[in-house]
């Protein structure tokens, strides 16, 4: 691994061999074991999802654990810590996928209700001031949700465009 060693280190290197096997390219029909056969396939199909067949692969709770501490697959992790003796991959998987889709439905909705608030926050301060100007627009537009609630109490002591700098910052 390390080209130019000089002469006086030489001693202190190793030149050894290393053979390393990319788990996504081993040939799962060569393990005789079942429950490792499996993992490894489970670890595949996880790299891969599209080319593996998830249905039949069911694995134990330790291949599970191990695959998910492989592949940094929180929820092959949860569903291996749940009480269950196996796991089934497509089922879990699904499970993942639905609760994925369920976390974008409510972040999905809380930002609306956000981008809602700063759209109300907007109409009211153009009620009040007239014309915003495009940076006190983009300013309020780019605020945390903790601003926006700031400022909308202290909507009614606003007087101008500097007084909304003022409440943000």
């Amino acid at each position: 691994m390390m080209d130019d060693i000089p002469e006086e280190l030489e001693r202190y290197f190793n030149d050894y061999r290393m053979i390393l096997v990319d788990i996504k390219d081993i040939d799962t029909a060569y393990i005789d074991d079942q429950e490792t056969r499996d993992m490894i396939y489970a670890i595949q199909s996880i790299y891969d999802v599209e080319k593996k067949d998830m249905e039949q692969i069911l694995l134990t709770k330790e291949a599970a654990l191990t695959a998910g501490y492989i592949t940094k697959s929180k929820w092959l992790i949860e569903e291996a810590r749940q009480d269950k003796e196996e796991i089934n991959m497509c089922e879990a998987m699904e499970r993942y996928a639905q609760r994925k889709v369920e976390e974008g439905k409510r972040i999905g909705r809380e930002q609306g209700k956000q981008e809602e608030k700063r759209n109300v926050v907007v109409l009211l301060l153009t009620k009040k001031l007239g014309k915003l100007s495009d940076q006190i627009i983009h300013l309020i537009e780019t605020s945390s949700t903790e601003r926006i609630n700031q400022l909308m109490i202290q909507i009614f002591d606003i007087e101008n465009e500097d007084d909304i700098i003022k409440f943000i910052h």
